[in-house]
C-alpha cells in the first residue's frame, strides 16, 4: 500500500477502487492532495472513507463556470447520492448545445436522485436514428440498462444495434478485448431482453388495444 501512496497521483483510480482497504495512509494522503485542488484524489478519496466534502469543494473551486459543470458531471456518475451537493450544477448541464452533454448530466442525475422519467428520454436520444445512421453510444446503452427502461423514441435504434446485419462500430482493438461492435450488439440485446413491449389486451368490441407506453420497463 505504501508503494501506491508514493505513486500518487497515478495511483488515485487504483486506491479509490480499494476502497476502504486503503487504509488511513492513503486516506491522509488522498485528502492532502484533495486539499491542493486534485478532483481525482477527491473523488477516490470519497470511495475510500466516505467522505464527499473535498470532492465537493475541488468542483466548487475551479475557476470557469464551464469547468464547474462539466466536473460536476463527472463527479457525480462516479459518486451518485454522495455528490448531492452538486445536483444544482449538475441540472445546468441539461441545458448543453449537445446531445451528448446533456445525456450524460441525465445519467449524472438519475445516479443522484434515481429519477427516471425525465433523464432516460435524454439518455435515449443518444441513441435516435440520425439520417440514414445510429449511433451505438455504449455509455447510453449502459444507462438505459441500469434503469431498467428504454423510451421508445430509442427502441428502433436499440434494434438496428443489436440485429444489423454490418458491423454499426469499427475498430481495431489489439489488445485481446473483444471487438466493440461485439461489446454494443450484446449492450443493446440485454435492453432489448430487460424492456420487452409490454402486451396490449385486446378489445372484445373491435380487436384493438389500448394506445402503448411512452417506455418499456422492467419489472421491479
Amino acid at each position: 500500500m505504501d508503494e501506491l501512496v508514493r505513486l500518487l497521483p497515478a495511483s488515485a483510480g487504483v486506491l479509490g477502487a480499494l476502497g476502504a482497504a486503503a487504509g488511513p495512509v492513503a486516506a491522509r494522503a488522498l485528502l492532502a492532495r484533495a486539499e491542493a485542488g486534485d478532483l481525482e484524489a477527491a473523488t477516490a478519496l470519497v470511495r475510500v472513507t466516505g467522505e464527499a466534502g473535498p470532492a465537493v469543494d475541488v468542483v466548487r473551486g475551479l475557476p470557469e463556470a464551464l469547468a464547474r459543470r462539466r466536473a460536476a458531471v463527472r463527479v457525480a456518475v462516479e459518486l451518485g447520492p454522495a455528490a448531492k451537493a452538486l445536483l444544482p450544477l449538475v441540472e445546468e448541464r441539461l441545458g448543453a448545445p449537445d446531445r451528448e452533454s446533456r445525456a450524460d448530466a441525465a445519467a449524472a442525475v438519475w445516479r443522484v436522485t434515481g429519477r427516471r422519467h425525465d433523464t432516460a428520454p435524454v439518455i435515449a436520444r443518444q441513441l435516435v436514428r440520425r439520417g440514414a445512421l445510429h449511433a451505438p453510444h455504449p455509455g447510453a446503452l449502459r444507462a438505459l440498462t441500469a434503469m431498467r427502461m428504454l423510451p421508445e423514441e430509442a427502441r428502433s435504434a436499440v434494434e438496428h444495434i443489436a440485429s444489423s446485419p454490418r458491423r454499426v462500430v469499427g475498430g481495431f482493438p489489439c489488445d485481446g478485448t473483444p471487438h466493440p461492435d461485439l461489446a454494443v450488439r450484446e449492450l443493446a440485446r440485454g435492453l432489448l431482453a430487460l424492456t420487452p413491449l409490454p402486451r396490449q389486451p385486446r378489445s372484445p368490441r373491435n380487436g384493438t388495444g389500448p394506445p402503448g407506453e411512452v417506455c418499456s420497463r422492467a419489472a421491479p
